[in-house]
């Protein structure tokens, strides 16, 4: 895993921001202990080299740290590159969290809630997605997604209200699923004003995309989020990079046997790393 602390660049204001304040510097800090905490802490496992992988990360990462201040991590990575998982991974962090407030410990280390918006969760039969995310029968694919973002950020606003000494975290997977350009823009516009809000509950913005419109509108809101990029050790090691490589006509295309195969990789790879923590705890009881 690379990473990137790359603080001594920061300065103490960036555009897209207000300048900094003691209680900024909170969120950026209970950021970066969700993003620790599945990097490098309690689920570092799956991001270091692993001899039962002949020497290789599970799900190869690349870490840059955003400003200090910042709440927002963009997610990034190419189509079975462990973006899920990871998610996945922020969510488990979260029930601790949970779970820390149910034993009343105070001042638990992570949010105990999670406001989520998924592929997984819209591909669900029944009426609960439907309830979420729109019948697509009546209404666009881009109309839906956007109504959902906008639902969502509206059911953090109410929360914070609501339960005023409940922390949270926002997580975006996808959030611009069949949008086109305009509403991919609108999409980033409405999670970058989240962001900048500065709600006190929310400590954390988690967005996946591939969309580089997306992306572009997040960084007028905040220049300098923390940057996950998934799947790739050499990869793009900044969001400036990744940005570029969008535009470029290098990049080669995959079959869809190949994509099949690095799909079954990662599972493969990611259950072998599970069942290798599995053996630990056995042998630790």
């Amino acid at each position: 895993m690379s990473i990137d602390s790359g603080q001594e660049e920061l300065p103490r204001q960036v555009a897209g921001r207000p300048e900094m304040r003691e209680s900024d510097l909170e969120y950026g800090r209970r950021t970066k202990e969700i993003i620790d905490n599945v990097l490098r802490d309690q689920f570092g496992d799956f991001f270091r080299s692993q001899e039962v992988l002949d020497g290789r990360e599970a799900i190869p990462c690349i870490y840059k740290e955003g400003d200090p201040d910042s709440r927002v991590v963009l997610v990034l990575g190419d189509n079975a590159s462990g973006k899920s998982y990871f998610r996945r991974l922020v969510e488990y962090t979260v029930q601790i969290g949970r779970l820390t407030e149910l034993a009343r410990i105070p001042d638990g280390k992570y949010p105990s809630d999670i406001f989520e918006v998924s592929p997984e969760e819209r591909m669900e039969p029944g009426s609960f997605a439907a309830l979420r995310y729109g019948d697509e029968a009546m209404h666009s694919t881009g109309d839906s997604s956007l109504q959902m973002v906008s639902r969502t950020i509206g059911w953090i606003r109410d929360a914070a209200q609501k339960k005023p000494t409940r922390d949270c975290i926002a997580y975006f997977d996808e959030p611009d699923m069949g949008s086109g350009l305009r509403v991919a823009k609108s999409i980033g516009l409405l999670i970058g004003s989240l962001g900048a809000e500065r709600i006190p509950q929310l400590k954390s913005i988690f967005v996946t995309s591939h969309n580089p419109a997306v992306v572009r509108q997040l960084l007028k809101a905040d220049s300098r989020p923390h940057y996950v990029f998934l799947g790739d050790s050499e990869g793009p090691r900044t969001i400036e990079d990744w940005l570029e490589m969008q535009k470029s006509e290098e990049v080669d295309p995959i079959s869809p046997e190949e994509l099949k195969k690095l799909s079954r990789q990662r599972f493969s790879d990611i259950q072998k790393v599970l069942d290798l923590r599995k053996e630990r705890r056995k042998k630790t009881k």
